[in-house]
């Protein structure tokens, strides 16, 4: 009889704006189906510095993971949906109506002109008057689009995202409330009787959104001194990063690395 046994590991972070946990496999897990299940909440931190102070939110992130002596399992990453082979395309329809009155006047008289060779000519002067109003009302009809809030990429990545306006990332996105789960992340098939999984969340910086900017209890209004606050601001996002030793994934140079998590898994002989 085997039993799967592990051990997770978070690396501490100073900042605020994400967390990360990811969480052991269920008991009774098979080595041909491992569920890898992580906790991913964002953030609106509040950040205090010596001159100002500021609220830092992320309006992208993306999530990287690196497997040793194990491959993901056929179909199972979460956000994976194959495309339909056939599609039904709808036209979006715009149907106008129209409503016209119109009020003619007309009338005519007659012009007598001077007589010539064959006698008296006669002219006939013609008029019309119209009055018209129009009203016209559009309705159009549109197709709904869905948006998926975690996308599967190549490399073993995934991008997190807000649909919704103000599109900041804030809440779990993946993980489980208690009454509603989303995961897992993926299912892990085992190739030899140890295995590692490590998960981190970063950012880009220009994904870093810096709002409420106050100086001594106001509010900053002059541009200028928003925008040099505002790559202070930055700065310090950066500078709470984690430290380039602390996660072994190679992720995107000009991205902010905010938090790591890593499991280590044995197949025991019982």
């Amino acid at each position: 009889m085997t039993e799967l046994k592990s051990t997770t590991h978070s690396i501490p972070s100073s900042q605020e704006v994400c967390e990360l946990e990811i969480w052991s496999p269920p008991q009774g897990s098979l080595k041909e189906a491992v569920p890898i299940s992580i906790d991913l909440d964002f953030f609106a931190e509040q950040v205090a510095l010596p001159n100002f102070t500021f609220i830092a939110s992320a309006k992208r992130a993306t999530l990287y993971v690196r497997i040793d002596n194990a491959n993901i399992a056929r179909g199972s990453r979460l956000g994976e949906y194959p495309l339909d082979p056939e599609m039904v395309a709808e036209v979006t329809q715009s149907v106008r109506t129209a409503i016209e009155n119109a009020v003619d006047t007309s009338g005519s008289m007659e012009v007598g002109v001077r007589p010539g060779f064959f006698g008296k000519l006669t002219g006939i002067v013609k008029w019309t008057k119209r009055k018209s109003k129009k009203y016209e009302r559009d309705q159009i009809v549109k197709t709904a689009a869905r948006i998926a809030r975690i996308s599967p990429r190549p490399k073993l990545k995934w991008d997190v995202v807000e649909p919704i306006s103000p599109y900041l990332l804030k809440g779990r996105y993946i993980g489980s409330s208690g009454e509603k789960e989303v995961g897992p992340l993926f299912l892990l098939t085992m190739e030899k009787n140890s295995c590692i999984v490590e998960v981190c969340v970063a950012i880009q910086r220009q994904d870093v959104v810096v709002s409420n900017l106050v100086i001594g209890g106001a509010y900053i209004n002059s541009t200028n001194k928003k925008a040099v606050l505002d790559q202070l601001a930055r700065r310090s996002i950066e500078g709470s990063q984690l430290a380039s030793g602390g996660a072994s994934i190679h992720t995107d140079p000009e991205s902010i690395l905010l938090c790591s998590s890593k499991m280590e898994i044995e197949i025991e002989n019982k």
